[in-house]
């Protein structure tokens, strides 16, 4: 089950590799800004973060930040970098790519 687009909490069933750019159920798809304002008029902080979330988030991003590691650097456009791919094989597992056929409905 998923989400069906738009600012209503409604689950329909779907296959997860689904493109937003053509939307073959006719669904409003507004804007991810539209979406943010509409919210924060309607007083839903369902999907804000509150001070102690982000406290708890700059827990763990600070001692990754401290390392002051090299960025590693991909195609824009692609699915990533390498290293990404090495980081997941060495247990074992693979990256699924996402089809695009699904955006050339």
């Amino acid at each position: 089950m998923t989400k069906k687009p738009g600012a209503e909490s409604k689950l329909e069933p779907e296959y997860m590799q689904f493109c937003y750019r053509l939307d073959p159920h006719s669904h409003y798809i507004p804007d991810p800004y539209e979406r943010i304002v509409l919210d924060t008029i309607r007083g839903d902080q369902t999907f804000f973060n509150d001070a102690q979330e982000v406290e708890a988030q700059w827990a763990f991003i600070d001692p990754l930040v401290a390392t002051k590691g090299k960025p590693h650097i991909y195609k824009p456009g692609s699915w990533g970098p390498k290293e990404a791919y090495e980081l997941i094989r060495a247990d074992g597992r693979e990256w699924l790519e996402p089809s695009m056929d699904f955006c050339r409905i």
